[in-house]
């Protein structure tokens, strides 16, 4: 359950806060608390306070990973495999492409 989730992040924290904070995927797109500083936070807390601030915060994380990932050209483009794999890394078979695909094309028509 997301109770024993949160509890086996607490026991974690316990034993090292770092290594506890960094462990976890955070946010809308479950970025990784130990590529916080690599996206410019001072540590994992940092990046998961900034999320945890709304949508915006959740949103300048998710573009930063991407920005560090090199992935920002392909979701611009909407190249949905090529974002799939560096994203998500290899494995995943086109599911989170197909999915962006259909969800980009829904969009594309309730704007037309």
């Amino acid at each position: 359950t997301q109770t024993e989730r949160w509890m086996l992040l607490a026991e974690a924290c316990e034993l090292d806060f770092y290594a506890g904070t960094a462990s976890c995927s955070y946010g809308m797109w479950q970025i990784l608390g130990v590529n916080a500083g690599k996206l410019g936070f001072r540590d994992p807390m940092h990046m998961i306070e900034v999320m945890y601030e709304g949508y915006d915060g959740q949103w300048e994380c998710f573009l930063r990973y991407c920005k560090w990932a090199g992935c920002t050209n392909a979701l611009i483009k909407g190249y949905w495999q090529t974002f799939e794999r560096i994203y998500n890394g290899g494995g995943h078979n086109g599911a989170y492409a197909r999915k962006l695909a259909h969800h980009q094309s829904e969009a594309r028509r309730r704007v037309a």
